[in-house]
């Protein structure tokens, strides 16, 4: 087991002798149990280790990681060869379609495609139910990434600290379920938004149909998933990850509404807490209700907070969007949150008894 120091005391990145890399300029990379390649850059070991522990390499109950007044952090940042390093996933995409593939993969996008209408018409009508459908049963959250550092002035939840460092990220390449997909850019599941509207969900569907009748899936994967890459933000969970789609918004509402089992996606990490300051005097009202109860633990030095840990991001902005994702992650995950935090789902899912819970 290797202890690697750390200005914060000591960090433990043990069991990763044969399968860790992290260089001076900041790059590093491990290998996970699935052989999936987690690169990332970092400038510190307490940021590079919540990034493995993120990413699975490593284990832990809880975050290793706490946000940290600039004065505490030596040498933040990393080079741009670094960066450009990180950046390389070609690799990592080859492997996975060639050898991470799910099990089951083939097998379900056949019976898939078996589904699909043969005539164009009947295929336009049936992806405009199905996303009418997902839009009342699974609708889609508005995006965290709006309440989270660094913020802008129109911000209701917290303003970031203006000399918070960034102290790193992580991304690598991974087949995720797409029920896990919960906000993209166009907010209507099957209502793309562009100047250019191109046809694009129906298609896939199409384009399923033909790969299956040629016996060309393998093709189509790579299509689908490796020449344009998905990008996909996680968000953690106290069950699980979600996702916010990036680039890759026709396909993530293709593969809900043809009911993908998986997608292929570069999947991106780099929320890690920085300081921060409420914005308003019931937002810390409400942050202190999360310290009572467990849920967020916190330094905190005049109007800043040092986050240290928290069930989750999305508790942190105002009551409407805290328990706008509420919702979304008990659907997804149904139980998770009353479980953790011993809240009723109506006082999860409803603002008002949101704030009452916290508050009382």
């Amino acid at each position: 087991m290797t202890v690697q120091p750390s200005q914060f005391g000591c960090v433990d990145l043990g069991g990763l002798d044969d399968a860790f890399d992290w260089r001076a300029d900041g790059f590093f990379r491990a290998l996970r149990f699935d052989q999936t390649t987690i690169k990332g850059v970092a400038s510190d070991a307490e940021a590079v280790a919540e990034l493995l522990r993120r990413a699975g390499v490593l284990e832990g109950d809880g975050p290793v990681y706490h946000a940290r007044p600039n004065s505490e952090i030596v040498d933040a940042g990393w080079s741009s060869e670094a960066s450009a390093d990180v950046e390389d996933l070609d690799g990592e995409f080859a492997r996975q379609l060639r050898q991470g593939c799910p099990a089951d993969l083939t097998a379900c996008l056949e019976a898939l495609a078996a589904q699909i209408p043969a005539g164009h018409g009947e295929r336009v009508e049936l992806a405009r139910m199905r996303g009418a459908e997902l839009n009342v049963s699974a609708p889609q959250t508005d995006s965290l990434r709006r309440f989270m550092p660094p913020f802008s002035d129109s911000d209701g939840g917290a303003l970031g600290v203006d000399d918070a460092a960034t102290r790193g990220w992580a991304t690598w390449a991974e087949w995720v379920e797409p029920r896990l997909l919960v906000c993209t850019n166009d907010k209507s599941w099957g209502e793309i938004d562009r100047h250019d509207r191109r046809p694009t969900v129906v298609r896939v569907g199409e384009w399923l149909r033909d790969a299956v009748a040629d016996g060309d899936v393998d093709r189509w994967l790579v299509k689908m998933f490796a020449e344009d890459r998905m990008f996909l933000h996680r968000v953690e969970g106290p069950a699980g990850p979600v996702y916010q789609v990036g680039p890759g918004t026709h396909r993530a509402h293709a593969a809900r509404i043809w009911g993908l089992p998986y997608v292929l996606a570069r999947v991106h990490v780099e929320r890690l807490a920085k300081p921060l300051r409420p914005r308003t005097p019931l937002v810390e009202a409400l942050w202190e209700g999360l310290c009572r109860r467990g849920l967020l633990t916190a330094g905190t030095d005049g109007d800043r907070w040092y986050l240290r840990s928290v069930v989750a991001d999305w508790v942190l902005p105002p009551p409407a969007m805290a328990t706008q994702w509420n919702r979304m992650y008990e659907r997804v995950y149904p139980g998770a949150l009353q479980a953790v935090t011993g809240l009723t789902l109506d006082e999860l899912v409803d603002a008002d008894r949101w704030v009452d819970a916290l508050l009382r």
